[in-house]
């Protein structure tokens, strides 16, 4: 009887076990497929921003983090909630023509409010009973999650983090849960 109320807890807390982000995937602006567990073993830098700072200095300022850190793996989500879908044209140019390992997804929506239209990545960054750790929501135009090499989302942060501070959360050892 103790044998099988034991394995009884154990499948209940299987069943209740949080989804990886490995698990997920992402569409690209060019309509291709990304699994994420493709960058198991990698930090990811997963920012949710608005085209115009695609335009303006948050690609530069991405691009060199991704130059900076080549063993991260930076991601943009060009966000619905901000205007995403307005030039894909250009967003589409920017990321054939100027970025060399940065991964541009397609436009999407990207805050709870949007609720069940909100993208899985998305949904996984921002509550806590999917990533076990943060439940901040995309709140501004260019807000950047940071997963571990382990999958942990160890850090949210605002638009305008200061290069230094961004600098010791990227150089924080991995840790597992």
């Amino acid at each position: 009887m103790k044998l099988l109320s034991f394995l009884l807890i154990i499948c209940a807390q299987q069943s209740f076990a949080q989804q990886s982000i490995y698990d997920l995937d992402l569409q690209t602006i060019d309509s291709n497929r990304i699994m994420l567990n493709t960058y198991t073993g990698k930090k990811m830098l997963i920012a949710a921003i608005s085209p115009d700072n695609l335009e303006k200095s948050g690609l530069v300022f991405l691009d060199s983090i991704q130059t900076r850190y080549p063993s991260l793996q930076v991601i943009i989500i060009p966000s619905l909630d901000y205007g995403g879908d307005r030039n894909k044209e250009i967003m589409i140019s920017i990321s054939k023509n100027k970025l060399k390992k940065t991964l541009v997804a397609g436009a999407d929506s990207v805050s709870k409010s949007s609720s069940a239209r909100q993208n899985a990545v998305m949904h996984w960054l921002t509550h806590v009973e999917e990533n076990t750790h943060f439940g901040q929501d995309s709140n501004t135009d260019f807000q950047l999650y940071l997963v571990n090499e382990s999958g942990v989302l160890y850090a949210a942060l605002d638009k305008g983090v200061r290069l230094k501070v961004l600098d010791d959360v990227l150089n924080q050892p991995d840790f597992k849960p």
